[in-house]
C-alpha cells in the first residue's frame, strides 16, 4: 500500500525561506543514519520522500524502513556549483569501497578528512578541484554527538537541529 500524499503544506514564507538556502548552497548531496548516500535538489523533499510521507522513489530506503530503521539525515553537504559536480561527488561517496573504504565508519571518516585535502584534490578526475568550486563546501551534521572536524578554507563544517532550522 503506498503512502498518501503529505497534507501538512509548508506556508509561503517558509517556501521562500527554503528557496533562498537552497539558491544559496545548490544542489546537494546527503547522508541518511541509515549510511544511504543521495543527490538531491531539495532536501526537505527528499527527506519526506525516503521517510515515506510522499509518494516517489527511496525504494532502497523503503527495506531499511521495514525493519525499523528511523530514517533521517546524518549529513547534508552543499556548497556545489552545479549538479554534475553534486552528482560526482555523490558518486564518489557512495562507491568508496573501491579504495577499500567500506564500513560507515570510514565513510564518515572519508567525509571528516575533506577539510585536509589540498586545493588541488578531485573526487573524480572530470570534477572541478576543491580550490575551483568559487565557494567552500558546507557540510551540516545533525547528529549531536558527532564530533566535527575543523573548518578550513576549502570545507566549512556546522551543526545544525533541523532542516527547519537552517532556512531559518
Amino acid at each position: 500500500m503506498r503512502p498518501e500524499r503529505a497534507k501538512k503544506r509548508r506556508t509561503k514564507d517558509q517556501v521562500a525561506r527554503w528557496r533562498r538556502f537552497t539558491g544559496e548552497h545548490g544542489p546537494f548531496c546527503y547522508m541518511l543514519t541509515t549510511f544511504y548516500n543521495g543527490f538531491c535538489v531539495d532536501p526537505y523533499e527528499r527527506l519526506k520522500k525516503q521517510q515515506g510521507k510522499v509518494v516517489g522513489g527511496a525504494e532502497t530506503v523503503a527495506r531499511q524502513r521495514r525493519r525499523g530503521a528511523n530514517v533521517q539525515f546524518r549529513f547534508l553537504i552543499g556548497g556545489f556549483p552545479d549538479k554534475r559536480n553534486a552528482k560526482q561527488f555523490e558518486w564518489k561517496q557512495r562507491y568508496l569501497r573501491v579504495k577499500r573504504v567500506r564500513s560507515p565508519s570510514q565513510k564518515l571518516q572519508w567525509l571528516k578528512d575533506l577539510s585536509t585535502k589540498g586545493a588541488d584534490f578531485r573526487w573524480t578526475r572530470t570534477a572541478k578541484s576543491l580550490g575551483q568550486l568559487g565557494r567552500p563546501v558546507t557540510i551540516w551534521s545533525f547528529d549531536p554527538d558527532e564530533e566535527l572536524p575543523a573548518s578550513s578554507a576549502l570545507v566549512v563544517f556546522r551543526r545544525a537541529e533541523s532542516l527547519e532550522a537552517l532556512a531559518g
